[in-house]
C-alpha cells in the first residue's frame, strides 16, 4: 500500500493513443572548430558550435542509415528518413580549447527527427526487431481507474535499455518508481515484458485522492542515464523538490557516452565515428476518476 502523502493518484498510460506522447531522439558528443578571426571570440565560438552541431547530425545520419530495412516497415522507414532533416539542440558544452588561433569545442547534442513513431503503431513486430532504433512501449490494463483500484504498469522495448520510470503529481511532486530501493536494476533486456509493481517491489499502486490528471514518464536509453538527487521513501525514491520536471529531463539526458572527435582538415588518419546513444521519452496523462 502506498501512503497518500507520497502517492496521490492512479496511473494510466498507453491505453489510448490520443493521450500517449513519445519523443525519440539520439544523443551524441561531437567536436567543432572555427579559425575565423573576424568578429572576435563570440563569433568564433558561435561558428565552432555550429560546426559541432553539424558534425553531430552527420554522425547520427550515418548511424541511422546503417539500420536494417529488411522488414520494410513503413513507419520505421519514415522515421529513418526524417533524420535527414533532424533538429539539433546543444545540451552541454563539454570543453573549449583555443590553440594557434583556432577554437575547438566539444558538445553533447540531442538530435531529434522531424517525426516520431506514433505509439499506436508500436506493434509486437516492431518490439521484436532489435535492428531498428530504440522503440519502447508502456501501457496499463485499463484506460482509467477509480478510487481504491490497484494498478499494474507494463513496459517493453525492442532492444536492451537503461530505464527510469517517474510519476509526477498535481502539486509537482515526483516519485521514481524504477529503479527503487528494492529493485535497483536500471538495465532492462530487450523483447522482455516488465511489470510494475512486481514481486521485487515493496509497494502496491492504489488509486487515492485527489481525482484529476497527473503524469507518468518513462525515460529509456541505450546508454546509462544521468543521476538524479533523490531519497528513499516507502519503497520508492522521492526526487528532491529542487529538481523540476525540466531538470529531471535534462539530468536524465546527461548520459555517459564516449566522445570521439570527427575527422578534420588537420587530421589525415581516419577516426572512428562518434558513438550514438538512442533515447526515448514516453509519457501520458494520468486520469483519476471517482
Amino acid at each position: 500500500m502506498i501512503k497518500k502523502a507520497i502517492f496521490c493518484g492512479a496511473l494510466w498510460l498507453m491505453c489510448s493513443a490520443q493521450s500517449a506522447l513519445a519523443a525519440y531522439s539520439s544523443i551524441v558528443e561531437a567536436t567543432g572548430e572555427s579559425c575565423e578571426a573576424e568578429g572576435g571570440d563570440a563569433q568564433r565560438l558561435q561558428l565552432a558550435l555550429t560546426d559541432a552541431r553539424r558534425n553531430a547530425a552527420e554522425a547520427l545520419q550515418t548511424s541511422v542509415d546503417s539500420y536494417s530495412k529488411m522488414n520494410n516497415y513503413v513507419v520505421v522507414e519514415d522515421l529513418i528518413e526524417s533524420y535527414s532533416n533532424a533538429s539539433v539542440e546543444t545540451l552541454d558544452v563539454l570543453s573549449r580549447r583555443l590553440q594557434d588561433g583556432c577554437l575547438t569545442v566539444t558538445i553533447r547534442a540531442e538530435v531529434t527527427p522531424q517525426k516520431n513513431i506514433d505509439q499506436q503503431f508500436v506493434s509486437e513486430e516492431l518490439l521484436a526487431d532489435p535492428t531498428i532504433p530504440l522503440t519502447v512501449k508502456l501501457w496499463l490494463s485499463k484506460a482509467q481507474y477509480t478510487l481504491g483500484e490497484q494498478v499494474s504498469i507494463y513496459l517493453k522495448a525492442n532492444k536492451p535499455f537503461f530505464g527510469r520510470l517517474v510519476y509526477t503529481m498535481n502539486d509537482g511532486t515526483q516519485v521514481q518508481l524504477l529503479p527503487n530501493p528494492y529493485r535497483s536494476e536500471n538495465h532492462f533486456q530487450g523483447q522482455v515484458l516488465y511489470t510494475v509493481p512486481d514481486a521485487k517491489d515493496s509497494f502496491l499502486l492504489e488509486v487515492t485522492p485527489p481525482v484529476g490528471v497527473e503524469q507518468l514518464t518513462l525515460y529509456a536509453s541505450t546508454h546509462p542515464l544521468g543521476e538524479l538527487q533523490k531519497s528513499p521513501v516507502s519503497g520508492m525514491y522521492l526526487i528532491n523538490n529542487s529538481q523540476t520536471s525540466s531538470d529531471v529531463r535534462n539530468r536524465t539526458r546527461g548520459i555517459k557516452i564516449k566522445a570521439v572527435n570527427p575527422p578534420t582538415a588537420k587530421t589525415a588518419a581516419p577516426q572512428t565515428p562518434p558513438e550514438v546513444a538512442e533515447f526515448a521519452e514516453v509519457s501520458a496523462d494520468v486520469v483519476i476518476t471517482r
